[in-house]
């Protein structure tokens, strides 16, 4: 709900619009002038320009922009003032982002450290003064040798980017930032695919790398959806194919990154947050990164209720971000990641670090039991926490949408069994079901609208020795389905099972 303040503003604002909008119509009807031309000359003028899209910004609940590289996705919409919505109070720069204006590309002899990811970087319901990056610059500064160059830190987070939206645009906009250092603070959901941006800056339900697969979003938590919780997710395993080519694109995205800004003269640190998936993060993301290069943070820093900004919600709050400034101060210290400042020891700092690093060394030396394997079938007409562990994106119900992914163990079995129906449309009169398990792929399906089908195909021989596969179905085409036309249907499941 607006405040009395917000809701008196944005009637003040309307009525000035009004106003300048009347005066404007009455001189286009008393001179015979084109409304468009005039509303041209009004936009050409920069301080004109910028006061309306400010106004329309702060005066709309979506706070972000899309951007016109896929890989990137989105950012924020540029000079937001102090607009209230789901992710607290939201200001940016001119560059779209939750940080002070900073000047590009840098300026000569400035010492820049960017901290680079996602909703933790960002500082969910925190002020942007109680981030890890304010404090961690006001370490540097306090505890560099005397006469040292200015020192920044800059926030260059957007809540939900993932890997390879961080990655992306950090390497297309290098040469600009000219970082000394870049701290990349990545967790389990930045395996995720990213959404994208619908109209007044809101989040959609579709990936801007591949918009044709709609409704397919792949996530770690796809039980938001169908409104049940998922408990475990196998995503993070690296179990199967979807799972581990995940984490290749994002470790080669990584890898990429971090040649380039050490090439230029920088240094580079993946500070790895895999919470309780820190063993199999270690293995199937950080793997080729040196030990100067790779901060990982342990399970207990997420468990510890003083650190978050609610029970249920693991972001960070004020001390939770000075903790992670005091660590990152250390690891730079102690690894000379910043020559440029004679950065003094800090016990403070390196008590933390320790700390830390301990509760790594002793989650890492654990034995790691063997999950409880997923189950070789599921029915989509009776959804279950189990269900949803197992649905990497794409199904709502029995709703398919052109891509859907998940995973089942082979449990002995042979066969890939499917039932289902095909939508009753002749708009997909001529679409083709392709089927894939693993990374083969499997006789397609041709569409008869309105009919039931089963689909029974032997698997690979040199598949039924796996413990569990990845399913894939890519249909190409699709009608509008659910109940306002936004999720992109394809096909109606039943089951899918892996079959004697």
């Amino acid at each position: 709900m607006l405040s009395r303040e917000r809701a008196n503003a944005m009637l003040l604002s309307a009525v000035i619009l009004c106003v300048g909008l009347a005066a404007i119509l009455v001189y286009v009807w008393t001179r015979s002038v084109d409304p468009g031309a005039i509303l041209d000359m009004a936009l050409a003028d920069p301080e004109i320009k910028r006061e309306v899209v400010s106004e329309l910004v702060n005066m709309s609940y979506g706070v972000y922009d899309s951007h016109p590289d896929p890989d990137v996705g989105r950012i924020f919409q540029p000079n937001i003032d102090k607009q209230q919505g789901s992710l607290g109070t939201v200001t940016t720069n001119e560059a779209g982002f939750r940080e002070r204006p900073f000047v590009l590309p840098k300026p000569q002899g400035t010492v820049r450290v960017v901290v680079l990811g996602d909703s933790y970087v960002y500082g969910n319901m925190v002020a942007a003064d109680e981030r890890m990056g304010v404090y961690l610059e006001r370490f540097l500064q306090e505890r560099a040798g005397g006469g040292e160059a200015p020192i920044e830190c800059l926030h260059i987070g957007i809540p939900s980017w993932n890997i390879l939206s961080e990655c992306a645009y950090m390497r297309r906009r290098i040469t600009d930032f000219q970082p000394d250092l870049v701290v990349q603070i990545v967790v389990p959901n930045d395996l995720d695919d990213l959404a994208g941006v619908r109209g007044f800056g809101v989040l959609s339900t579709f990936n801007p790398r591949y918009p044709q697969y709609g409704s397919s979003l792949i996530s770690r938590t796809p039980g938001a959806m169908s409104g049940i919780r998922s408990q475990d997710q196998y995503l993070l395993d690296g179990l199967d194919h979807e799972s581990r080519s995940r984490y290749r694109e994002s470790r080669m995205a990584i890898m990429e990154l971090a040649e380039l800004v050490e090439s230029m003269g920088g240094r580079y640190v993946l500070m790895l947050n895999w919470m309780a998936k820190l063993d199999a993060g270690r293995r199937l993301l950080a793997v080729g990164l040196s030990d100067e290069q790779l901060l990982p943070l342990p399970f207990s820093l997420f468990l510890d209720e003083s650190l978050k900004i609610a029970k249920n919600n693991g972001h960070w709050n004020p001390a939770g971000h000075r903790r992670i400034a005091l660590d990152l101060y250390s690891f730079i210290q102690r690894n000379r990641l910043l020559p440029g400042l004679s950065l003094s020891p800090w016990p403070e700092a390196d008590e933390v670090s320790d700390a830390l690093a301990a509760d790594v060394r002793a989650q890492l030396d654990r034995d790691h039991p063997v999950r409880l394997p997923p189950r070789s079938s599921l029915d989509f007409q009776d959804w279950t926490v189990g269900t949803v562990d197992q649905i990497y994106g794409g199904v709502l119900g029995v709703m398919v949408a052109p891509r859907a992914s998940l995973v089942l163990a082979l449990g002995g079995g042979r066969k890939l069994r499917m039932e289902g129906q095909f939508v009753d449309s002749p708009a997909l009169a001529e679409a083709i079901v392709r089927v894939y398990v693993e990374d083969r792929e499997l006789p397609a399906i041709a569409y008869k609208p309105g009919q039931s089908f089963v689909y029974e195909v032997d698997l690979p021989p040199d598949l039924v020795s796996a413990s569990c596969v990845n399913v894939r179905l890519e249909t190409d085409d699709f009608i509008h389905g659910g109940h306002d036309g936004r999720f992109t249907l394809s096909l109606l499941i039943a089951t899918v099972a892996i079959v004697e």
